[in-house]
């Protein structure tokens, strides 16, 4: 048998060993010595510490108590790890490490390690202390030095579970101790030879509900001799029981973990013992897994066995008395809650009293004859539990099913807690949304529709609402000389626990709120009330709204589009090129194929109703006009009307990035379907607003806080408003556009309107015209979704599959050719076009090109040889013209293709960048540098390739593009050619 190893106290520091049952020991040198460089595996393979919580970078969930983010690797070298929760003190090593970790003392730390490492141990051969002579008195003679008396080994702490290197020996003697449990079963219930206060014990792990995990969350304890434990309480009396539990073992189970991961049928029995001897038989089927709850004799399951249960076929097996068969009854009827089949089985049904020594367990029944073979066809015979009545959720007293007693186990308690907020249902319903705890309250504002509803975070005293609405919190607490269970308020602790956790996988995710049905990703109709698991949507509809046919007709399709382009036929929209606006004739607007600007309305429509269904960004639309009063807000919120009941929410457009990256956010938090920037003026685009549009997530600072939020799905739907706009460079590729083009002066006094007052119409048929939309849409996927030739959009080809395409199918023309407008209003495309002709007619085209100097010289001549080039930089530079400048900004559109030209730039004279506009087709015919050969110097090939040939100039002396000896000639260094 090995022992606890113990360390002798009468050696030096550097010289401490650890001594064996044996009468070995091990030194701690040579442990510390062989084990540099292998720390991190120790902590793994030793300490049974996760590898990846062994990230010094960030804090990760403590592999002891559970807690986020409380636990550290602080020194890797020296395998030197914290908690701030359970133990805030740093360990300074490994060995400190597994000491917390494992309960052990040092020596039994530094055994294992000695162990793992596979280091022998030495017999002690210390030698016997010389007997002290008396001194002889002689001159020169040393005195002999006493040596120190022998101090006594400390013992280890008798309060921790000393656990003991496996021994089958001793556990052939508790096996048959309790028969029929064999070395196998306690082997696959991973039980442990231990010590405990002194007795010798076989542990059993109690494992929570996460089986994953590396460490048991408790451990439940039978003596090796067969006897009762028996200890004294603080206040005197004594206790017995047959099995001793230690910290949270009845919140866990006896089992085998890897069994119960591959397992479809659960075997729940009565008590520990049960449990090993079902693990030791080999005839039990394959997909079947025992289980215990460490304390057999609650009436309730642990929480655990809630959680595994889930899915699975359970079978309880209890005590045939007058106790086992109540629980099993309570049992059967909190599982059947969660499992997929309950069956109860009575192993003695005969059996009419409580007398001791009358047979009554599974190992009894075992004992007697009883075989797997037998428990099978029991099973089989069995029928399923019939629940007559379940238990309430309101229940007096710590065993109701709301009841959380609060212990030293924080991180328990807030995960039962969070567990009952899941169960929270009505307008007390709990979502999680970007690692926030989140709820749906109604909107209040008389100018809306009634039943309107908004996300909104909870905050820290909402949430400690939810949790008395969820739970009921005890402690335990002495009254005089007894104790008792007292409901509590929540504690702050548990509700900044709950609050900050920040994951929660027993609560539903809410991707976003919608009141009107809507088209799932995979062309499903969403139009039943509630929450909806496949998108993470909830659905709280404002009217009445008609079915949608599961298979519309294609007489469905054209008479949906039909009622849907009526309410759009007043607005102005602008004509295809060589067409007639449709302002101007309100006969052509009825035309269903006669406007790309009309389509592109419509398909703003069913991006909002539809948004669901699109895998992908949505491009930013853009309703721009010629003139105030043409109907541009009233165009977006007649869209918002058919898909939200309501208008479009306005947000104002803000060209400075951060205060328009806190808008998005805020935006984001609050899921809102779709936001009108409304009243823009001149060139939108900023680098938050680019990035948002072609972002299916987003995370940035909260507004007010310096702390980031979680990602979060984003799928708003960003609209712009705003007369003769222009766009950045990299906005202008994320817009669709809207063109309206009104022309009357005043259009505020047009009265040829087939609708006066259009949004009031659209509100009264609603229903029809979302109906109407969803109608297209879940016409164009029952055919398959074919697509529509000639069109598709980098950054957004879900959305053109799914919408532009449902939109030319039906025929309302094809929205990607408004596209169109935006190319054209690119302020920066057009700045690029006058730069690339005022540097034509400075000659820029030609030889080497130019520098920035030459550049700036041409510009300020007063003979102005180049009026486009000082116009282009007057745009770009302002007043600030010099060649420091213009070559900044000239970098800036370098290699932009504009009208088959670009600007290059390459290095020349002097190490001088020079700047010339190419020809895209022309460097693309000489990408060979084989056809630029020496001897044709009058090859407009050969001059493309030697500019400084075409001048009749040498090439410099400190030129790296000379031509070699061979007479051979090349590419400059850093003239890109493609």
């Amino acid at each position: 048998m090995n022992s606890t190893v113990l360390v002798s106290k009468n050696q030096t520091k550097s010289t401490k060993t650890a001594k064996t049952g044996q009468g070995r020991c091990i030194d701690k040198a040579d442990v510390l010595r062989a084990a540099r460089g292998k720390e991190i595996e120790i902590l793994v393979n030793v300490a049974g510490i996760p590898r990846e919580l062994l990230d010094p970078s960030r804090g990760h969930p403590c592999p002891k108590c559970g807690g986020v983010d409380r636990f550290r690797l602080v020194d890797g070298e020296a395998g030197a790890a914290r908690c701030n929760q359970c133990n805030p003190k740093k360990c300074g090593s490994y060995l400190q490490v597994i000491m917390w970790m494992l309960g052990v003392d040092f020596p039994t730390a530094l055994r294992l390690v000695a162990e793992y490492l596979g280091l022998d141990s030495t017999p002690t051969t210390r030698p016997a202390a010389a007997k002290a002579k008396p001194s002889s008195g002689r001159a020169g003679s040393q005195p002999q030095q006493s040596q120190p008396p022998a101090k006594p080994a400390k013992p280890p702490n008798p309060k921790a579970l000393e656990l003991r290197t496996w021994n089958d020996t001793l556990a052939t003697l508790f096996a048959s101790k309790f028969k029929p449990i064999s070395i196998d079963g306690l082997k696959r219930a991973h039980a442990v030879m231990a010590k405990h206060y002194g007795q010798e014990v076989v542990a059993f792990p109690a494992w929570g509900p996460d089986l994953d995990s590396q460490q048991p969350i408790g451990w439940a304890m039978r003596r090796r001799d067969g006897k009762i434990f028996s200890w004294k309480l603080k206040d005197g009396t004594q206790k017995q029981a047959k099995v001793k539990l230690l910290y949270e073992s009845k919140n866990g189970g006896i089992c085998c973990p890897d069994q119960v991961r591959q397992a479809e049928t659960l075997l729940v029995l009565a008590g520990v013992s049960d449990a090993a001897a079902a693990l030791s038989l080999d005839e039990l089927p394959q997909n079947w897994a025992a289980w215990s709850d460490s304390c057999g004799e609650l009436p309730n399951p642990s929480e655990s066995l809630l959680t595994n249960a889930k899915d699975r076929a359970v079978v309880v097996v209890f005590d045939s008395d007058t106790t086992g068969r109540t629980n099993a009854g309570k049992f059967a009827n909190a599982l059947a809650a969660v499992a997929k089949s309950v069956k109860v089985i009575d192993l003695f049904p005969g059996r009419a009293s409580d007398a001791s020594g009358e047979p009554k367990d599974f190992r009894d029944w075992l004992t007697n004859g009883g075989t797997a073979t037998e428990l099978v066809a029991m099973v089989e015979a069995a029928a399923e539990w019939e629940v007559t009545e379940l238990p309430q959720k309101k229940s007096k007293g710590i065993e109701g099913e709301k009841s959380v007693l609060l212990t030293l186990d924080e991180h328990l308690a807030a995960t039962r807690v969070i567990g009952l907020l899941a169960d929270l249902d009505g307008e007390n319903e709990v979502y999680q949304r970007g690692g926030k705890l989140v709820g749906i309250v109604p909107v209040i504002d008389p100018d809306l529709p009634p039943g309107l509803k908004k996300i909104k975070t909870l905050e820290v005293p909402t949430i400690r609402e939810r949790i008395t609405l969820a739970a009921e919190l005890f402690q335990k607490v002495k009254v005089g000389e007894d104790f008792e269970h007292r409901q509590v308020p929540p504690p702050k602790w548990l509700v900044d626990a709950v609050a900050t956790r920040g994951h929660y996988p027993e609560i539903k995710p809410l991707a976003g709120l919608i009141q009107a049905p809507t088209i799932r990703p995979d062309g499903s109709i969403l139009q039943t009330p509630g929450y909806d698991r496949q998108t993470g949507l909830h659905y709280s509809p404002l009217h009445d709204f008609p079915t949608v046919p599961e298979f519309p007709t294609r007489e469905d399709v054209v008479s949906a589009a039909a009622e849907l382009v009526d309410p759009f036929r007043d607005f102005p929209f602008a004509a295809n090129s060589g067409e007639q606006s449709a302002g101007e004739s309100t006969e052509a607007a009825s035309e269903p194929n006669a406007n790309e600007n009309r389509a592109a309305a419509i398909a703003m429509a069913l991006t909002m109703i539809g948004r669901p269904c699109v895998d992908g960004c949505c491009p930013m639309m853009v309703v721009t006009g010629n003139n105030r009063g043409a109907g541009k807000t009233k165009i977006v919120d007649l869209a918002s009307m058919i898909a939200y009941g309501r208008p479009a929410a306005r947000e104002r457009y803000s060209p400075d990035p951060e205060e328009m990256g806190k808008k998005i956010t805020t935006i984001a938090m609050d899921a809102r379907p779709a936001v009108n920037f409304d009243n823009a003026t001149g060139q939108i685009g900023c680098p938050a607003l680019d990035s948002a549009v072609t972002a299916i997530t987003w995370r940035d600072r909260i507004l007010g806080k310096t702390k980031s939020m979680e990602e979060v799905p984003f799928k708003t739907i960003l609209i712009t408003t705003g007369n003769n706009l222009t766009f950045g460079s990299d906005l202008a590729r994320r817009i669709l556009t809207i063109r309206l083009n009104c022309q009357q002066e005043n259009p505020e006094d047009r009265q040829d309107f087939k609708y006066p007052n259009l949004l009031e119409h659209v509100k009264a048929i609603r229903p029809r015209l979302a109906v109407a939309a969803l109608t297209i849409l879940r016409g164009y996927f029952s055919a398959g979704c074919p697509l529509a030739n000639d069109g598709t959009w980098g950054s957004f080809e879900s959305w053109t599959r799914v919408i532009r395409g449902a939109v030319v199918w039906a025929g309302l023309g094809d929205p990607l050719n408004a596209r169109n407008e935006a190319r054209e209003q690119d302020a920066t495309a057009t700045t690029l076009g006058m730069l690339i002709g005022g540097l034509i007619e400075a000659g820029a085209d030609q030889g080497v090109g130019l520098t920035a100097a030459e550049i700036c010289e041409f510009s300020l001549n007063v003979l102005n040889p180049a009026p486009s080039l000082t116009a282009a930089l007057n745009e770009i530079c302002g007043y600030r013209i010099n060649p420091k400048t213009i070559g900044k900004h000239l970098s800036q559109f370098r290699e932009r293709v504009f009208d088959g030209k670009k600007i290059a730039c390459y290095k020349g004279r002097a190490n001088l960048n020079y700047w010339r506009v190419v020809s895209v087709v022309t460097l693309v015919s000489v990408a060979n540098p084989s056809l630029c050969v020496r001897g044709n110097s009058n090859s407009s090939i050969d001059a493309t390739c030697n500019p400084y040939r075409e001048r009749g100039e040498t090439y410099p002396a400190n030129s790296p593009n000379q031509p070699d000896q061979d007479g051979q000639s090349f590419f400059f260094d850093d003239f890109d050619p493609v």
